[in-house]
Protein backbone atom coordinates (compact mmCIF):
# COMPACT_ATOMS: atom_id res chain seq x y z
CA UNK A 1 0.00 0.00 0.00
CA UNK A 2 1.05 3.62 0.26
CA UNK A 3 3.66 3.30 3.01
CA UNK A 4 4.84 -0.31 2.83
CA UNK A 5 6.19 -2.82 0.33
CA UNK A 6 6.57 -6.60 0.24
CA UNK A 7 9.29 -8.96 -0.89
CA UNK A 8 9.58 -12.69 -1.35
CA UNK A 9 12.65 -14.06 0.40
CA UNK A 10 14.19 -17.47 0.89
CA UNK A 11 15.60 -18.92 4.10
CA UNK A 12 16.90 -22.47 4.43
CA UNK A 13 15.19 -23.46 1.20
CA UNK A 14 11.76 -22.08 2.21
CA UNK A 15 9.98 -19.03 0.84
CA UNK A 16 8.67 -16.29 3.12
CA UNK A 17 7.17 -12.85 2.62
CA UNK A 18 8.81 -9.76 4.11
CA UNK A 19 6.77 -6.61 4.65
CA UNK A 20 8.62 -3.40 5.46
CA UNK A 21 8.26 0.34 5.25
CA UNK A 22 9.25 2.16 2.09
CA UNK A 23 12.46 4.11 2.59
CA UNK A 24 10.70 7.48 2.70
CA UNK A 25 8.58 6.31 5.66
CA UNK A 26 11.16 4.24 7.54
CA UNK A 27 12.16 7.03 9.95
CA UNK A 28 8.68 8.32 10.70
CA UNK A 29 7.37 7.26 14.09
CA UNK A 30 3.72 7.04 13.01
CA UNK A 31 4.48 4.56 10.24
CA UNK A 32 6.83 2.53 12.42
CA UNK A 33 3.95 2.28 14.90
CA UNK A 34 1.59 1.15 12.13
CA UNK A 35 3.98 -1.64 11.11
CA UNK A 36 4.36 -2.67 14.75
CA UNK A 37 0.60 -2.72 15.20
CA UNK A 38 0.12 -4.86 12.10
CA UNK A 39 2.68 -7.31 13.42
CA UNK A 40 1.10 -7.51 16.87
CA UNK A 41 -2.39 -8.03 15.47
CA UNK A 42 -1.25 -10.69 13.01
CA UNK A 43 1.07 -12.54 15.37
CA UNK A 44 -1.74 -13.43 17.75
CA UNK A 45 -4.03 -14.74 15.02
CA UNK A 46 -3.98 -18.47 14.39
CA UNK A 47 -6.53 -19.52 11.80
CA UNK A 48 -6.26 -21.48 8.53
CA UNK A 49 -8.00 -18.63 6.71
CA UNK A 50 -5.35 -16.03 7.61
CA UNK A 51 -1.81 -15.62 6.27
CA UNK A 52 0.37 -16.57 9.22
CA UNK A 53 2.64 -13.96 10.80
CA UNK A 54 5.90 -15.64 11.84
CA UNK A 55 7.93 -12.85 13.41
CA UNK A 56 9.46 -9.41 13.11
CA UNK A 57 13.16 -8.75 12.54
CA UNK A 58 15.70 -6.40 11.02
CA UNK A 59 16.79 -7.37 7.52
CA UNK A 60 19.85 -5.87 5.94
CA UNK A 61 18.91 -3.39 3.21
CA UNK A 62 15.23 -3.34 4.16
CA UNK A 63 15.09 -2.45 7.84
CA UNK A 64 12.44 -3.79 10.20
CA UNK A 65 10.28 -6.41 8.48
CA UNK A 66 7.23 -8.47 9.35
CA UNK A 67 7.99 -12.07 8.36
CA UNK A 68 4.98 -13.97 7.03
CA UNK A 69 4.23 -17.28 5.40
CA UNK A 70 4.42 -17.39 1.61
CA UNK A 71 1.16 -18.55 0.02
CA UNK A 72 1.38 -20.29 -3.34
CA UNK A 73 -1.67 -19.22 -5.27
CA UNK A 74 -3.43 -16.15 -6.64
CA UNK A 75 -5.54 -13.30 -5.35
CA UNK A 76 -9.31 -13.48 -5.46
CA UNK A 77 -9.16 -10.63 -7.99
CA UNK A 78 -7.10 -12.79 -10.35
CA UNK A 79 -9.40 -15.78 -9.83
CA UNK A 80 -12.47 -13.66 -10.57
CA UNK A 81 -10.90 -12.47 -13.83
CA UNK A 82 -10.17 -16.06 -14.86
CA UNK A 83 -13.70 -17.10 -13.91
CA UNK A 84 -15.23 -18.83 -10.90
CA UNK A 85 -18.21 -21.15 -10.86
CA UNK A 86 -21.14 -20.35 -8.60
CA UNK A 87 -20.18 -23.29 -6.37
CA UNK A 88 -16.60 -22.05 -6.07
CA UNK A 89 -17.79 -18.54 -5.23
CA UNK A 90 -20.14 -19.82 -2.52
CA UNK A 91 -17.34 -21.91 -1.00
CA UNK A 92 -14.93 -18.94 -0.97
CA UNK A 93 -17.53 -16.67 0.64
CA UNK A 94 -18.33 -19.31 3.27
CA UNK A 95 -14.62 -19.53 4.17
CA UNK A 96 -14.46 -15.74 4.39
CA UNK A 97 -17.42 -15.72 6.76
CA UNK A 98 -15.63 -18.18 9.06
CA UNK A 99 -12.43 -16.13 8.96
CA UNK A 100 -14.20 -12.85 9.69
CA UNK A 101 -16.10 -14.44 12.57
CA UNK A 102 -12.76 -15.51 14.03
CA UNK A 103 -11.17 -12.05 13.94
CA UNK A 104 -14.34 -10.31 15.08
CA UNK A 105 -14.52 -12.57 18.13
CA UNK A 106 -11.09 -11.15 18.96
CA UNK A 107 -12.35 -7.56 18.54
CA UNK A 108 -10.29 -7.01 15.39
CA UNK A 109 -11.77 -5.22 12.37
CA UNK A 110 -9.97 -5.78 9.05
CA UNK A 111 -11.20 -2.52 7.44
CA UNK A 112 -9.88 -3.34 3.96
CA UNK A 113 -11.66 -6.48 2.81
CA UNK A 114 -11.39 -6.64 -0.99
CA UNK A 115 -10.39 -9.17 -3.70
CA UNK A 116 -6.76 -7.99 -3.69
CA UNK A 117 -6.39 -8.84 0.01
CA UNK A 118 -7.71 -12.38 -0.27
CA UNK A 119 -5.42 -15.17 -1.47
CA UNK A 120 -6.62 -18.51 -2.83
CA UNK A 121 -4.16 -21.38 -2.52
CA UNK A 122 -3.20 -23.29 -5.65
CA UNK A 123 -3.95 -26.55 -3.88
CA UNK A 124 -7.62 -26.59 -2.95
CA UNK A 125 -8.49 -22.89 -3.38
CA UNK A 126 -8.34 -22.31 0.37
CA UNK A 127 -8.92 -18.72 1.47
CA UNK A 128 -6.04 -16.81 3.08
CA UNK A 129 -6.94 -13.31 4.28
CA UNK A 130 -3.97 -10.95 4.28
CA UNK A 131 -2.88 -7.33 4.74
CA UNK A 132 -3.92 -6.17 8.18
CA UNK A 133 -2.23 -2.81 7.59
CA UNK A 134 -5.49 -0.88 8.04
CA UNK A 135 -6.91 -3.19 10.70
CA UNK A 136 -8.00 -1.89 14.07
CA UNK A 137 -8.67 -3.03 17.61
CA UNK A 138 -9.87 -1.12 20.64
CA UNK A 139 -6.54 -1.24 22.49
CA UNK A 140 -4.78 0.77 19.76
CA UNK A 141 -5.04 4.52 19.39
CA UNK A 142 -3.21 4.83 16.08
CA UNK A 143 -4.97 4.99 12.70
CA UNK A 144 -8.40 6.03 13.89
CA UNK A 145 -8.74 8.38 10.93
CA UNK A 146 -10.80 7.51 7.82
CA UNK A 147 -9.28 4.69 5.76
CA UNK A 148 -10.30 1.96 3.33
CA UNK A 149 -10.84 1.20 -0.35
CA UNK A 150 -13.80 3.23 -1.70
CA UNK A 151 -15.55 0.45 -3.66
CA UNK A 152 -15.70 -1.80 -0.58
CA UNK A 153 -15.45 0.57 2.39
CA UNK A 154 -18.53 1.17 4.51
CA UNK A 155 -19.81 4.78 4.75
CA UNK A 156 -18.71 5.08 8.38
CA UNK A 157 -15.08 4.52 7.36
CA UNK A 158 -15.03 8.01 5.89
CA UNK A 159 -16.38 9.70 8.99
CA UNK A 160 -14.09 10.98 11.73
CA UNK A 161 -16.56 10.33 14.54
CA UNK A 162 -18.32 7.10 13.52
CA UNK A 163 -17.62 3.84 15.35
CA UNK A 164 -15.79 1.11 13.43
CA UNK A 165 -17.33 -2.27 14.33
CA UNK A 166 -17.73 -5.74 12.77
CA UNK A 167 -20.59 -4.22 10.77
CA UNK A 168 -17.89 -2.37 8.82
CA UNK A 169 -16.43 -5.62 7.49
CA UNK A 170 -19.95 -6.98 6.92
CA UNK A 171 -20.52 -4.13 4.45
CA UNK A 172 -17.40 -5.08 2.46
CA UNK A 173 -18.44 -8.73 2.57
CA UNK A 174 -21.79 -7.73 1.07
CA UNK A 175 -19.98 -5.96 -1.74
CA UNK A 176 -18.00 -9.16 -2.40
CA UNK A 177 -21.23 -11.17 -2.54
CA UNK A 178 -22.52 -8.66 -5.08
CA UNK A 179 -19.40 -9.03 -7.24
CA UNK A 180 -19.26 -12.82 -7.03
CA UNK A 181 -22.91 -13.87 -6.96
CA UNK A 182 -24.71 -10.85 -8.39
CA UNK A 183 -27.84 -11.61 -10.37
CA UNK A 184 -29.62 -14.10 -8.16
CA UNK A 185 -32.52 -13.09 -5.92
CA UNK A 186 -30.87 -14.76 -2.92
CA UNK A 187 -27.64 -12.80 -3.41
CA UNK A 188 -29.57 -9.56 -3.89
CA UNK A 189 -31.28 -10.02 -0.51
CA UNK A 190 -27.94 -10.59 1.22
CA UNK A 191 -26.36 -7.58 -0.48
CA UNK A 192 -29.28 -5.31 0.39
CA UNK A 193 -29.06 -6.09 4.10
CA UNK A 194 -25.27 -6.28 4.36
CA UNK A 195 -24.71 -2.91 2.70
CA UNK A 196 -27.32 -0.78 4.44
CA UNK A 197 -26.15 2.72 5.28
CA UNK A 198 -26.94 2.32 8.99
CA UNK A 199 -24.46 -0.18 10.51
CA UNK A 200 -26.88 -1.55 13.10
CA UNK A 201 -29.35 -2.51 10.35
CA UNK A 202 -26.85 -4.83 8.67
CA UNK A 203 -26.22 -8.45 9.61
CA UNK A 204 -24.87 -8.66 13.14
CA UNK A 205 -22.24 -11.25 12.20
CA UNK A 206 -20.61 -12.94 9.22
CA UNK A 207 -22.04 -16.25 10.45
CA UNK A 208 -25.52 -14.93 9.71
CA UNK A 209 -24.55 -14.43 6.08
CA UNK A 210 -23.05 -17.91 5.89
CA UNK A 211 -26.32 -19.43 7.08
CA UNK A 212 -28.16 -17.71 4.24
Amino acid sequence: NGYSEVYRAQRMGKWHVLKCLKKEFADKKEYCALLQKEFELGYHLNHPGIVRTIGMEDVEGLGTCIVMEYVEGCTLRQAMKEGLTREQSIDILAQLCETLSYIHQRQIIHRDLKPENIMLTTNGRHVKLMDFGLSDADEYTILKQPAGTPKYAAPEQFSTDAAITPHTDIYALGKLVEKMLGGSEEAAQIVEKATRMEPDRRYSSAEQIKKQ
